[in-house]
């Protein structure tokens, strides 16, 4: 695959010159591993963004979630969640589990925007493969982030090859 570079905006049509100034709208599918926290504390203190909410399919960890950040509306369904319309929606289950909502959410008539994936995006590097070839193919043009390490590790390393060879 070859690496394509965009021109790309959350909050312009840059062909129409548009611009949408309203804050991005974040929903959190998948909440079980352990950055979300960090991110939410981040996010939260950034300018731009609101939280659609979150869903976990684990009760116990969604209850702890919702203990934790009152002001971050729990979703009973992964479906009424992404049904609110997020601008992006941020993945961070366990490896295993992160193609599974990706694929819940490419295959979601929402109309959002932006897809992050917790590292390193599957479980495999087949897995990842698979997954990257079916977001190219459903939602063509979707900004896509992959998470990974903020140093030099496997994370890291499969990342760059797959930035590389154009997966994504």
């Amino acid at each position: 695959m070859e690496v394509r570079k965009i021109e790309w905006s959350f909050r312009e049509d840059l062909s129409k010159g548009v611009s949408d100034e309203r804050p991005l709208k974040i929903a959190f599918l998948g909440t079980r591993h352990p950055h979300v926290m960090y991110l939410f504390a981040v996010l939260d203190k950034m300018a731009g963004f609101d939280f659609t909410g979150f869903y976990e399919e684990v009760d116990s960890i969604a209850s702890q979630l919702a203990k934790e950040l009152p002001g971050l509306k729990r979703f009973s369904t992964p479906e009424a969640l992404l049904g609110a319309n997020p601008d992006i929606v941020m993945i961070h289950s366990l490896d295993p589990d992160v193609p599974k909502w990706s694929r819940f959410a490419i295959n979601h008539p929402s109309t959002f925007r932006g897809l992050f994936l917790e590292k390193p995006g599957a479980a495999s590097p087949e897995d990842f493969y698979a997954l990257a070839k079916e977001i190219v193919c459903k939602r063509p043009g979707l900004a896509v982030e992959l998470g990974y390490e903020m140093h030099y590790s496997e994370a890291l390393e499969f990342a760059r090859k797959v930035v590389k060879e154009g997966a994504l």
